[in-house]
């Protein structure tokens, strides 16, 4: 204590003085958290006020120190409030677990739980106290941030539509859903017309102290936006005022749609609650705990232990929402069914059948949640127990179910929902809860096609870089020179490039085959935007069954000649003739493509040829072989 008042009467810099005063002001309401972490919070902030120029670490940007020592101070200070209260917690936990372990018929499971739960809560005190930080892991976060969704207007829009799939069905859930709707359009007209800026349409004091409550909780400004652009709190190491400046230039759009969604969610929760008669901090919890239910905390200390490493946040970019809305649906079938009385049940039930109908407006049928899993399972069905001579996909069959019960339109209607019909953008592609985790192939796969696919999507959004930039080098080698820049462009210019083509040359293929050729305006400003335009959407999904039909069909063709082939040249009469029994039956599902005798003898004899031309397993060119041994230096 006498070194505190030494140093307050010392000829300290007034900063460092607050800073002391704020140090002692704790110590004298809680005396025992006088330790070491007192002494270097002192320490450490002198340190940083001595004079070191030409010393290793000095910076003369004086933005970047100010902010790192702000950021810095601020840490301790906070540590210093709050740990000792974190560790009294701790220890109670601890001495009820072991009074509980000490009970004559303790319960076994009741007390792993706890232990579960201790430690979890053990790790994350340990991360909040010494969070771990990465200049690179930032600068890779803002890249990526910056190649998928930087300067989109479509990320920006999308957003939105969370408030509509998630808040209102929280909301409607609690309050009913007519007045939750109109609760909640009143607070999002307010929020979008002042661009995230609602305190200035509110004129109740309480209202206004609520937005204060909610801003200072940290349930408006901390959103996905500025996590992924690594300009979030954990973002200080490798600081740069200009860069960071950039970041918040390019993430506008998507932070500040984020902060709507979030003021009208919160400012339409708190109203509903005083309107039911809740108190003042009763209400401004219900806005809070709408708020992080329906669009969750994105802050690093609430990040999942496993996505907190510098590896895992770059593996991991994209996957903190998907992370957490599975954890909200599963939450809300656990609450549905294991719910601890009969009225959080009711909830839960009412709050999962507003997000699935919600879901199926913005996203039609194959938006809903595990409906790429349930087609997955059909297909393997047939894959193990169907006929392997004709095709059958259970997406194509589906469509094509509704196709002839509905029409195409309605069909369409249906599977993809009504906002790709009103817009005419793929909304459905971009809000369908399908595809959280593993996005779907744009075409039929198995074996090491398969398994390509999913080390791709296991590599994560730097992945996806790598493979446009490989691809976007194959295609300018092969001669499309501007298609491969496109491919390798982030998002936004590939964007509007791609818009320009669209209106100069229709759709095309690579070869300059039209898939569409008569593209509209909106089409192309849909396209410039960021959204795929639907119609688009559709072509490229019939192309894809058509060719996964026909694959299916070749291949299959293709494998049985390739049996026959090898069981005349293992002279085997068994297999011979239980491979001439499956083609018999392959002509009579296929009889367009039929395998007849003369193009079994015209198989055989092409082999017979390549096996006789054939060098250590390889066939070359006649006319090529020569120089081609000579460059090797196989030359005899």
């Amino acid at each position: 204590m006498r070194a505190f008042s030494r140093a307050l009467q010392s000829g300290t810099d007034p900063a460092l003085r607050k800073l002391l005063r704020a140090v002692l002001a704790t110590v004298v309401r809680k005396p025992q958290s006088l330790t070491w972490a007192c002494w270097y919070t002192t320490t450490a902030a002198h340190k940083r006020s001595i004079h070191r120029r030409s010393i290793p670490g000095f910076d003369t940007d004086a933005v970047r120190a100010f902010a790192f020592n702000m950021h810095h101070g601020a840490h301790q200070l906070a540590r210093e409030r709050f740990s000792y209260k974190l560790q009294d917690v701790l220890g109670l936990l601890e001495k009820q677990q072991d009074a509980a372990r000490r009970e004559p018929e303790a319960d076994t499971r009741r007390i792993a739980a706890g232990d579960a739960i201790l430690a979890e809560l053990k790790s994350r005190h340990d991360w909040i106290m010494n969070p771990t930080d990465s200049a690179l892991t930032n600068l890779v976060s803002s890249f990526g941030f910056t190649y998928y969704l930087g300067a989109t207007p479509a990320a920006a829009l999308v957003n939105l539509t969370q408030t509509a799939l998630v808040s209102y069905p929280f909301l409607a859930a609690r309050h009913g859903p007519i007045k939750a709707m109109n609760y909640m359009l009143a607070a999002s007209r307010d929020a979008v017309r002042t661009m995230g800026n609602i305190q200035r349409t509110l004129t109740d004091p309480d209202e206004l102290r609520a937005y204060q409550a909610l801003q200072v909780s940290g349930a408006i400004d901390k959103t996905q936006a500025h996590n992924l652009a690594g300009i979030a709190e954990g973002g200080m190491a490798g600081y740069n005022p200009a860069w960071s400046k950039a970041m918040e230039i390019i993430g506008w759009g998507f932070h500040k749609t984020e902060v709507v969604n979030r003021e009208a969610t919160g400012m339409a929760a708190f109203r509903l609650a005083r309107d039911g008669g809740a108190g003042f901090d009763e209400a401004v919890r219900s806005a809070r705990d709408a708020i992080f239910d329906t669009h969750f905390d994105y802050s690093n200390a609430n990040r999942a232990r496993f996505m907190q490493s510098g590896t895992a946040k770059v593996l991991l970019m994209f996957r903190q929402y998907s992370l957490n809305m599975t954890w909200a649906l599963g939450r809300m079938v656990w609450q549905s069914t294991k719910g601890q009385d009969p009225e959080v049940r009711r909830i839960a039930r009412r709050n999962l059948a507003g997000v699935l109908g919600m879901s199926s407006l913005f996203s039609g049928v194959l938006g809903l949640p595990m409906m790429s899993m349930a087609m997955g399972t059909l297909n393997a069905l047939q894959a193990a127990f169907g006929d392997d001579d004709e095709p059958w996909d259970a997406e194509t069959e589906f469509r094509a179910f509704l196709s002839e019960a509905v029409g195409p339109s309605g069909a369409e209607l249906l599977l993809r929902g009504p906002a790709n019909k009103l817009t005419g953008a793929n909304i459905a592609g971009r809000v369908g809860l399908d595809s959280l985790w593993i996005r779907d192939a744009d075409r039929e796969l198995e074996g090491r096609g398969l398994f390509n696919h999913l080390l791709e999507q296991a590599a994560g959004p730097m992945g996806g870089v790598l493979k446009n930039v490989l691809v976007g080098t194959q295609q300018i080698g092969e001669g499309h020179t501007m298609r491969g820049v496109e491919t390798m462009l982030p998002k936004g210019m590939k964007d509007v490039i791609k818009a320009g083509r669209y209106a100069t040359q229709g759709v095309n293929t690579l070869r300059g085959d039209p898939v569409l050729e008569d593209v509209s305006l909106w089409q192309v400003l849909l396209q410039g935007s960021g959204f795929s335009p639907a119609q688009i959407a559709e072509r490229y999904e019939r192309n894809r069954a058509l060719k996964n039909y026909e694959e299916h069909i070749t291949g299959r063709r293709q494998s049985l000649m390739n049996a026959y082939a090898m069981a005349i040249r293992n002279g085997d009469a068994g297999d011979r003739a239980a491979v001439m029994e499956k083609i018999l039956a392959f002509n009579k599902t296929n009889p367009e493509v039929a395998i007849s005798s003369s193009s079994i003898r015209a198989s055989m004899k092409s082999r017979a040829r390549y096996s006789a031309n054939a060098e250590g397993g390889i066939v070359l060119n006649p006319k090529l072989a020569a120089r081609m041994r000579e460059r090797v230096g196989l030359a005899e």
